[in-house]
C-alpha cells in the first residue's frame, strides 16, 4: 500500500476545509501519517472535529508567541523535535498543504528525490501576516514549488498566479486545477435535511446565514449596511473568528461548531451569504462554502469576481452593497425559485474530485 505522509498547516479542530476532506479521503485508500499544526491557544475557535479511524494523527505545537519570541521558539523546537526527526525517505508520496509547514519541520529533512505534492488552496503570499515577511515567505513557497513533482491548485486563478511567480520551476503537465467540493455524506442526506429546515414566513425575521472563518477579508461594513436599511433582516454567523467582533442586536454569532452538527445550525436560515471585500487573496478563492450552501435550497447571496461566476445558476452574484440589497428585498417580499441541484452537487463532491488526485498521485509516484 501507498505510505503519504500528509502535512496540514490547519490544526484538525478548525473549521473543516479541503485539507480535512481530502487527507479522509486519501485515507481510505492509502497508508496515510497526518501530521498537522496543534495550535496551542484560543481553544475557544476551535470544535472538536471527527477524525476518521484510518488516519494515524501525529501533532506539531504551535506556541503563542513563539514567531516573536525566541525562548518560546526553543520550547516549541523541543515539543516538536520527535517529529521533525522523521525519515521522510520511508514515504512514498509527502503531501504539503501550505509552505508554512517548513517553520516546523526543515526541508533538509526531506530528501530532493522525495515524491511531493503541493495542494495549494490559497495564494500564501496574500495573507496580511505573511506580507509582513513576505521576502520569508515568498522563499518557502518557492523552495516547495521547486522541490514539488506535482502541484494541484483549487482554482484557476492561483494556478495561473503561480505558473506566473514561477515561471522557471513549474511546466504545464506539472500543475493540475481540482477546485473544492461537497461531503458525499450531506449528499447521501440531502433529502433528510432539506426536512428539518425550517422555511421563511412572512411574519418572521428573515435570518441570513454564514458558515466559515470570519477573519479580515469579512465584509462588515455590507453587514451594518443591510441591517440599516431592512429592519427584518437578522445575520448568524456560524465559525471562528480571528478578528474583533462588530456587535450587533440581529447579528448573532455562534461560533466554532462541529461540521457534522452544522445542520441543525443554519434549520433557521432563510438565507445564504459570502460577504467578503474582494482583494488578491479573496479572487484566487474557490470558495468550499458555496457548494455547502447549495444544497439547502435556499437564496445564496455571493460577491460577485471570476471564481464565483460558475455558480451563477445558483446564486445571486452582487458587485455592491445596492445590488445585494436589492437582491434582498426581493426575496423577502416574493418566493425564491428552488432550481434543482442534486445533479450538480453529484458532479460536484469530494469523492469526484478524488478520483481526479488519484490520476495525479500515480503521475507523482509513477514519474
Amino acid at each position: 500500500m501507498v505510505k503519504i505522509a500528509y502535512l496540514m498547516h490547519i490544526d484538525w479542530n478548525w473549521a473543516k476545509q479541503r485539507p480535512h476532506f481530502i487527507a479522509e479521503e486519501l485515507s481510505a485508500v492509502y497508508d496515510v501519517d497526518l501530521i498537522y499544526i496543534k495550535q496551542v491557544a484560543n481553544s475557544s475557535r476551535y470544535k472538536k472535529q471527527e477524525v476518521c479511524k484510518k488516519l494515524n494523527i501525529r501533532k506539531l505545537y504551535k506556541l503563542p508567541y513563539s514567531g516573536k519570541l525566541k525562548i518560546i521558539k526553543k520550547v516549541e523546537c523541543l515539543l516538536n523535535k520527535k517529529i521533525r526527526s522523521i525519515d521522510f525517505s520511508v514515504y512514498d508520496l509527502i503531501w504539503v498543504t501550505s509552505p508554512i509547514i517548513f517553520n516546523f519541520i526543515d526541508f533538509k529533512h526531506i530528501n530532493n528525490n522525495s515524491n511531493i505534492i503541493y495542494d495549494c488552496m490559497d495564494d500564501y503570499l496574500e495573507f496580511t501576516e505573511h506580507k509582513k515577511d513576505l521576502s520569508k515567505h515568498k522563499q518557502l513557497e518557492e523552495q516547495l514549488v521547486c522541490k514539488s513533482k506535482m502541484i494541484i491548485t483549487s482554482s484557476s486563478t492561483l494556478k495561473e498566479r503561480l505558473q506566473s511567480r514561477y515561471v522557471e520551476y513549474i511546466r504545464d503537465e506539472e500543475i493540475y486545477v481540482i477546485n473544492n467540493a461537497v461531503s458525499q455524506k450531506w449528499l447521501d442526506k440531502k433529502d433528510e435535511y432539506l426536512q428539518i429546515v425550517n422555511r421563511y414566513s412572512e411574519t418572521s425575521k428573515y435570518v441570513i446565514g454564514y458558515v466559515g472563518t470570519i477573519s479580515d477579508w469579512f465584509d462588515f461594513d455590507l453587514l451594518m449596511y443591510i441591517l440599516s436599511e431592512n429592519k427584518r433582516v437578522e445575520f448568524k454567523l456560524i465559525g471562528p473568528s480571528t478578528v474583533k467582533k462588530v456587535l450587533h442586536p440581529r447579528i448573532t454569532y455562534i461560533g466554532a461548531v462541529s461540521h457534522d452538527s452544522l445542520v441543525t445550525h443554519v434549520r433557521d436560515v432563510d438565507a445564504f451569504i459570502m460577504p467578503f471585500v474582494v482583494n488578491k487573496l479573496i479572487e484566487a478563492v474557490d470558495p468550499v462554502k458555496i457548494y455547502e450552501y447549495i444544497m439547502f435550497d435556499k437564496p445564496i447571496f455571493c460577491i460577485r469576481y471570476p471564481e464565483a461566476e460558475k455558480f451563477y445558476e445558483y446564486v445571486s452574484l452582487y458587485r455592491d452593497k445596492h445590488e445585494v440589497l436589492g437582491e434582498i428585498n426581493k426575496m423577502i417580499s416574493g418566493s425564491h425559485e428552488v432550481k434543482e441541484s442534486y445533479e450538480y452537487l453529484r458532479d460536484n463532491t469530494w469523492i469526484k474530485r478524488f478520483n481526479e488526485i488519484k490520476k495525479v498521485i500515480n503521475l507523482a509516484i509513477d514519474e
